[in-house]
């Protein structure tokens, strides 16, 4: 099988997570499976603005129209606010999965409830809309934050110094989280999700922290064995109802979006 990872960020600008990226994926995925993976032209700045999203998502949408044109068989959107998520599971013929929703499902599984870590304050309320979209409100214990925005938590990688402290402090909120009743942890962000998991700090105290990047990984690959067991993967009624393809034709004319 064929999946496109979307990536959030530039490779340009965040080489060496790029380099850490193409590295975990590779030893997540499934011998036969091949996946592209692919940065974003600007992404990385201001990640945690909606003025910020509102752009960003139709790079996203755009690379997923693409993937679909060019076979693959499924399309990650490998980024923690899912800009564009619905929007290509709406009208892509092919499973989208979204990192973070994927992981919260897969941490309804492994526990009762879960608590989110986030890598700065601002990104707390468009989290906790995120997790009511997906029904689960009921089951987040609550959002901590370690004190990073994301150019910052670019080095992190490469500076010892931050590593520890990164480390530091996503145990420090994971404690409250595990205090408060949680059961599993999720990381937000794709920087400190690949940081975490490379730096194998997978539970604190017991309780497991998921490695989201992994989890999309293997949800893709799920997905597209249900799909090819059933030859069903998606909904079609109301919300993910695909527009017809004359209207998305028309849509794509007006707007200028590349599909080639």
């Amino acid at each position: 099988m064929k999946i496109w990872y979307q990536s959030g960020l530039s490779f340009e600008r965040f080489r060496a997570y790029e380099k850490h990226l193409r590295e975990h994926i590779k030893a997540a995925a499934d011998p036969g499976s091949e996946f592209e993976i692919c940065g974003t032209k600007k992404g990385g700045t201001g990640v945690e603005y909606l003025f910020t999203e509102y752009f960003f998502a139709r790079e996203m949408i755009e690379n997923g129209l693409k993937a679909e044109r060019q076979g693959f068989d499924a399309y990650v959107i490998g980024t923690t606010n899912e800009a564009g998520l619905i929007e290509c599971r709406e009208v892509l013929n092919i499973p989208v999965i979204g990192m973070i929703e994927a992981s919260v499902h897969a941490a309804c599984i492994m526990g009762r409830n879960f608590a989110l870590i986030t890598p700065n304050e601002k990104m707390i309320p468009h989290f906790e809309e995120q997790v009511s979209r997906y029904g689960l409100k009921d089951r987040l214990v609550g959002i901590q934050y370690t004190e990073f925005k994301i150019p910052e938590l670019g080095r992190v990688f490469e500076d010892s110094q931050l590593q520890q402290k990164q480390l530091s402090e996503f145990r420090e909120g994971a404690r409250k989280t595990i205090e408060a009743g949680a059961e599993v942890i999720v990381p937000i962000g794709g920087i400190a999700g690949l940081f975490l998991a490379r730096s194998g700090l997978h539970e604190i105290d017991g309780v497991p922290v998921i490695d989201t990047i992994s989890v999309a990984v293997k949800t893709a690959e799920m997905m597209v064995k249900l799909k090819n067991l059933t030859g069903t993967f998606v909904s079609r009624r109301l919300t993910f109802a695909r527009p017809p393809d004359e209207i998305l034709e028309q849509v794509c004319r007006d707007y200028g979006v590349d599909r080639s």
